[in-house]
């Protein structure tokens, strides 16, 4: 059962409102200077750093399966935290409303 902390990985309006999903656009938001003006490595290193800052507060990255869900490996994460950077960046361009806007 995932727990506020926990990140959901998917699409649709349950997995955008999750809270830990929420926690982690604002985290990705305050970065979002360091990464965009970043290296590959930079940014890969930011990555590294914000999934280890969300297990480290006992967050999760968890995938909806046939029974329920289950943990994804850390590739499988810095893939979802590096697709959410991409997105952050995407939808400022777009003029989409951010979680920080919306606060």
């Amino acid at each position: 059962v995932p727990q506020p902390t926990d990140i959901l990985l998917g699409r649709g309006e349950k997995v955008q409102k999750c809270p830990g999903n929420i926690s982690l656009r604002r985290r990705l938001e305050i970065q979002r200077s360091a990464y965009d003006n970043g290296s590959k490595a930079e940014r890969s290193l930011l990555i590294d750093l914000t999934l280890q800052s969300v297990k480290g507060a006992g967050g999760r990255f968890l995938q909806h399966g046939k029974n329920g869900y289950y943990e994804v490996d850390d590739d499988v994460a810095r893939k979802k935290i590096s697709h959410d950077w991409r997105n952050l960046r995407r939808n400022n361009k777009e003029g989409v409303t951010t979680a920080q806007d919306s606060m």
